[in-house]
C-alpha cells in the first residue's frame, strides 16, 4: 500500500495542498500552485509598487513643490514597512491557528482590494497623501501572501527537499520582480508618452485580481496545523536540543530573523532609491531605469538558482555568511565607483552574490521551527522581502541631505552587522 510522505512520519498531509503527497508523485508537481501564486504576487507588486512607482512619485512630489521628494518616497515606504512589522506576528498567529488559505483570502479581500483602490485613486488624481494609507493597506495583503506561501511550502515538503524548493521559490520571486519593470520598459518604448506612466502602474492591480481568482477555489486538508501539533503528529529532531538552555527550534530561527532584520533595515535605506539614483544622478530615462532594475532582479534570480546547487556540496551557513560579506564589500566598492559603465557592472553583478542567502535562510528556519509555529516564523522571515520597516525614511533623508552614496555606505555597515550576528550559526547548524 502506498504510504503518504509528509514532513515527518506523522504528518500525512501538506497543509493547503488539499490532498496527501504520495510517494509516487513529485513534490514540485504537488506545489505547482504555490509557485503560480508566488509569480502572480511578486510580478503584480513589481508593476504596481516597484521601480516605476518610486520614480513616478519622486517626480510628482518634485513637481508639486516638495523640497525633499526622496524623503516623501521614504515616508511612503516606511508606512508600508511599519504596517508589515506590526502585522507580522498577528498574521503568523492566525496562520497557525486557522485555515491558512482562508486567512489569506480575507486579507486579499479586505486589505489588498482596499489598498489597490486607494493607490489607484492617488495615482489618477495625483493626490500624494492618499499613497501613504494605500501602501499601508496593500502591505498587509502582501505580507500575508509572502508569509503564508512560505509556510504552506514548508508543510508540503520533507526536510531534505526544502532548500531546493525555497531556492526555486526565491528564483521565481526575483524573476517575477524583473518581469514588472521589463514589461514597463517595453511599453514605454512603444508608447514613450510620460502621461501613460500612471496607466502602467494601474496594470499591476490586474495581477491582484488574478491572484484572488486562483486562490479562491483552493482548499486545505481536513486536519488543521493546530490539530496536527496538538496530537504530536510531527516530532522534530531539533525540538529537544538546547544551547545555553535555549531550545534550538527557537535559537536558530531567532538568529536568522535578527540577521534578516539587519539586512532589511539596511536594504530599506537604499533599495528603493537605486532607480531614483540612476534617474537623477546619471540622467537616465524611466525606460533605462526599468531595464536596469529588471537586470538586477534577473541576476538575483540566477543567484538563488545557483545557491540550491552549491548548498548540496557546501554548508548553508558558510554560504549565507560568505554571500552577505561579499555583497557588503561590493556595495562599498559601488559607493566609490563613479563611471557609469563600471557602476552598472557592479550594480548588476552584486545581486548574483548578495541575495542568494534568502532562500537558504528560509529553508533553515523552516527546518528548525516546530510545525505548529511555522506560520509565525514564516511571517516574520518574510519581512525582509515584503518591506524595509522604517528605515526608508532615513534613506530618503540621507539621500536629500548628504547624497545617495552615503546612504549606500550605511547599508553596507548594516550588512556587516548582520554578518556578525549570524556568525554563531557556524556552530549551531549541521550540514545535512
Amino acid at each position: 500500500m502506498e504510504q503518504p510522505v509528509g514532513i515527518e512520519d506523522g504528518e500525512l498531509r501538506a497543509q493547503g495542498c488539499g490532498r496527501p503527497i504520495t510517494a509516487g508523485r513529485r513534490w514540485d508537481d504537488e506545489c505547482r500552485w504555490i509557485y503560480l501564486l508566488t509569480i502572480l504576487l511578486w510580478s503584480s507588486d513589481a508593476i504596481a509598487t516597484g521601480t516605476l512607482f518610486d520614480v513616478y512619485f519622486s517626480d510628482l512630489a518634485r513637481r508639486q513643490g516638495f523640497q525633499e521628494p526622496n524623503e516623501f518616497v521614504g515616508i511612503m515606504e516606511s508606512s508600508r514597512g511599519i504596517t508589515c512589522l506590526l502585522a507580522a506576528i498577528p498574521l503568523g498567529c492566525l496562520f497557525d491557528r486557522f485555515d491558512r488559505l482562508c486567512v489569506l483570502r480575507v486579507c486579499v479581500l479586505c486589505f489588498g482590494l482596499s489598498g489597490a483602490v486607494t493607490l489607484a485613486v492617488s495615482i489618477l488624481t495625483e493626490r500624494l497623501p492618499l499613497a501613504v494609507p494605500g501602501l499601508a493597506l496593500y502591505a498587509v495583503y502582501f505580507q500575508a501572501g509572502t508569509g503564508s506561501l512560505d509556510a504552506l511550502l514548508a508543510d508540503a515538503l520533507p526536510p531534505q527537499q526544502r532548500t531546493a524548493a525555497y531556492a526555486t521559490a526565491r528564483t521565481l520571486q526575483t524573476a517575477s520582480r524583473a518581469l514588472g519593470p521589463f514589461l514597463q520598459a517595453v511599453v514605454m518604448f512603444i508608447v514613450p508618452s510620460k502621461q501613460e506612466l500612471s496607466k502602467l502602474l494601474l496594470a499591476g492591480y490586474v495581477g491582484l485580481a488574478a491572484f484572488l481568482l486562483i486562490l479562491w477555489p483552493l482548499r486545505v486538508p481536513e486536519a488543521s496545523p493546530r490539530l496536527l501539533a496538538a496530537s504530536g503528529a510531527d516530532h522534530s529532531e531539533h525540538s529537544h536540543e538546547k544551547i545555553l538552555k535555549i531550545p534550538k527550534h527557537i535559537l536558530v530561527p531567532g538568529i536568522a530573523m535578527v540577521f534578516n532584520l539587519f539586512i532589511m533595515l539596511g536594504g530599506g535605506i537604499t533599495l528603493k532609491f537605486f532607480p531614483i539614483f540612476y534617474h537623477q544622478e546619471y540622467r537616465l530615462s524611466e525606460m533605462a531605469v526599468c531595464l536596469i532594475m529588471a537586470g538586477y532582479w534577473l541576476m538575483t534570480a540566477l543567484g538563488s538558482y545557483m545557491a540550491a546547487f552549491i548548498s548540496r556540496i557546501a554548508r548553508r551557513v558558510v554560504l549565507v555568511l560568505g554571500t552577505a560579506f561579499l555583497g557588503a564589500a561590493l556595495l562599498f566598492l559601488f559607493v566609490v565607483t563613479k563611471p557609469l559603465p563600471w557602476s552598472l557592472a557592479i550594480f548588476e553583478f552584486r545581486p548574483l552574490i548578495n541575495n542568494a542567502h534568502f532562500a537558504l535562510n528560509t529553508a533553515l528556519t523552516m527546518e528548525y521551527a516546530l510545525p505548529q509555529h511555522r506560520g509565525k516564523w514564516a511571517s516574520l522571515g518574510s519581512l525582509n522581502r515584503a518591506t524595509f520597516a522604517g528605515s526608508a525614511v532615513l534613506g530618503g533623508y540621507i539621500s536629500d541631505a548628504y547624497g545617495y552614496r552615503l546612504g549606500f555606505a550605511v547599508t553596507g555597515c548594516f550588512c556587516m552587522c548582520g554578518v556578525l550576528v549570524y556568525s554563531p550559526m557556524w556552530c549551531l547548524v549541521r550540514h545535512p
